[in-house]
């Protein structure tokens, strides 16, 4: 009788989340943020911003496996002080802790999503996707049939395609504006 060594599936599954985890912490631990200046905030959060969006754009998938395998990035020491400085840099500018703490993770939530929402269909198109679908307002998958009568899509349909660094832009202007608007002037 011939008997086979077959590796427990929890056992593997351990390994695999263990791989994952430590690549998800070299990720975090490469990235070095520029300095956060409270008295010239905005440039400062917009530098910050386009520095964390341009660091998680040239690891591709990095958030999109960390999040589907469901690893927290947030364990290494780098990405403890990298959080706490942001939440210490918005309580600097005037919001309050628990205002400095959401603005913070919005920040976050801001620059993953727009990276692996936005970016990734302009870096990495998938298959399905024909590239210069990205070219059209509104893409072709949200253009209304002939005999549909949705007059703000037809409009949009006549404007000018933003490059993701445009949208992106506008994004930064939403947040900037928005935790302002929580600031002591």
């Amino acid at each position: 009788m011939v008997t086979t060594c077959r590796p427990s599936l929890d056992r593997d599954w351990e390994g695999r989340r263990d791989l994952i985890t430590v690549a998800a912490e070299i990720f975090e631990s490469d990235w070095q943020p520029p300095d956060l200046e409270p008295g010239r905030w905005r440039d400062s959060l917009r530098t910050y911003c386009r520095d964390l969006r341009a660091h998680y754009r040239h690891h591709p998938g990095m958030t999109t496996l960390a999040l589907s395998e469901n690893i927290t990035m947030a364990r290494h020491p780098a990405m403890l002080r990298n959080v706490d400085a942001l939440i210490g840099f918005f309580a600097h500018v005037g919001l309050s802790l628990p205002d400095s703490y959401r603005a913070c993770m919005e920040t976050i939530r801001l620059v993953v999503g727009f990276v692996e929402l936005q970016d990734r269909l302009y870096d990495r198109p998938p298959a399905h996707l024909n590239p210069t679908d990205l070219l059209h307002v509104p893409p072709p998958w949200l253009q209304p049939e002939a005999d549909q009568n949705l007059p703000n899509l037809k409009q949009a349909g006549e404007l000018e395609p933003d490059s993701p660094d445009k949208l992106f832009e506008f994004s930064l202007d939403v947040l900037v504006e928005g935790i302002a608007a929580r600031t002591p002037s």
